[in-house]
């Protein structure tokens, strides 16, 4: 799924108040993050989206209902991507600007979902930690959140 996880309100989700996740899931989530806060959920079909908050990070993770992990993202500083990610980028859209970036894992790997910006236009890359470009799309302009 290509997508900057979790802006709520994609068609097919279903937002929903924490409490009303399932114990398995919110079980999950303090597995994998202990200490965990849940600020935000939502279902889409057969699974369940977390938005929480660990101190001051702010980290989107997907869980199956029975609790099985799916995915994990958090928004990074464009400094600390990878160094090939940011020359791909450098390479291929030479005079461009991140203007936002998220480290995303899953049980396939770890991407990167990058937006970058020229002017009034404005794409969202994928890429491998290698810098392998996955996927390209082309985002109407609007605010970064």
């Amino acid at each position: 799924m290509f997508v900057l996880l979790f802006a709520i309100a994609l068609a097919g989700e279903t937002r929903l108040d924490p409490a009303a996740l399932p114990a398995t899931v919110v079980a999950a989530v303090q597995a994998r993050l202990p200490g965990a806060v849940v600020v935000g959920a939502a279902q889409e079909g057969k699974e369940y989206e977390a938005e929480v908050t660990l101190g001051e990070r702010k980290i989107d993770l997907a869980f199956s209902a029975d609790g099985t992990w799916l995915e994990e993202e958090e928004r990074v500083a464009a400094e600390t991507l990878p160094e090939a990610v940011r020359a791909t980028l450098d390479k291929r859209w030479k005079g461009w600007t991140i203007s936002r970036a998220e480290r995303a894992l899953s049980q396939s790997g770890t991407r990167f979902e990058v937006v970058i910006a020229k002017g009034e236009a404005r794409k969202e890359v994928a890429l491998t930690e290698a810098g392998v470009v996955k996927q390209v799309e082309t985002e109407e302009a609007e605010g970064d959140d």
